[in-house]
């Protein structure tokens, strides 16, 4: 019996880890481009999903809910850009840091300003129930929902790998690129540096 929980404690936290992997990937991404942690990330994302539900909840189509939730973190990435990042042009780089932070608790506050703080719930067909063979068979239960969402970050991760040394220019640049941005960014906030920025930033939300 303690082996089966243990099996299923630590399929659960395999799961969940395959879908920590991309949030954990908007962190290493800005990270190399820029030198910064970007503390905010994971209220970028937080932001996104609440998004995301509560259009779902007023009754939108799911794929209708997921382009506007797109084009919003872009506009929001612009944002960020030119209020946030922008004036701290040159600055070194414990203030960005900190800035991040600061961005963090402003983006969280209105999240649920503009959604609400109570939780919500997104109901996409698929069933949260252990997989009946599994159950039947070994006494294991996995939830089917788990399998399918680590499914599809797993295939968001490896299409993120496969992308980023085949199209450098056009999707997604190479780290080699991001540090040259980030490097421009830092000597020249006049000329290339903003628009750098506000590509990375968009592309990290």
């Amino acid at each position: 019996m303690e082996l089966i929980f243990f099996i299923e404690v630590l399929a659960g936290g395999l799961l969940a880890g395959v879908m920590y992997a991309l949030v954990a990937l908007g962190f290493v991404l800005i990270y190399k481009a820029s030198g910064v942690f970007n503390f905010a990330q994971g209220s970028m994302v937080f932001f996104a999903a609440l998004t995301f539900v509560s259009l779902t909840e007023r009754g939108w189509n799911i794929w209708l809910a997921l382009a506007v939730t797109l084009a919003v973190m872009v506009l929001l990435g612009v944002a960020i850009e030119r209020v946030v990042l922008r004036p701290l042009v040159n600055q070194a780089p414990i203030t960005l840091f900190m800035a991040t932070i600061g961005l963090a608790f402003v983006l969280e506050g209105l999240s649920q300003l503009l959604w609400g703080s109570q939780p919500h719930g997104l109901e996409l067909g698929i069933p949260d129930v252990p997989m009946e063979w599994l159950s039947r068979k070994w006494n294991v239960n996995i939830s089917q929902f788990d399998l399918f969402a680590a499914f599809v970050a797993g295939v968001l991760v490896a299409v993120l790998f496969a992308l980023l040394p085949e199209l450098p220019h056009a999707v997604m640049p190479t780290v080699s690129t991001a540090k040259a941005i980030a490097s421009t960014f830092m000597r020249t906030p006049s000329v290339r540096g903003p628009r750098a920025w506000l590509v990375m930033s968009s592309r990290a939300a």
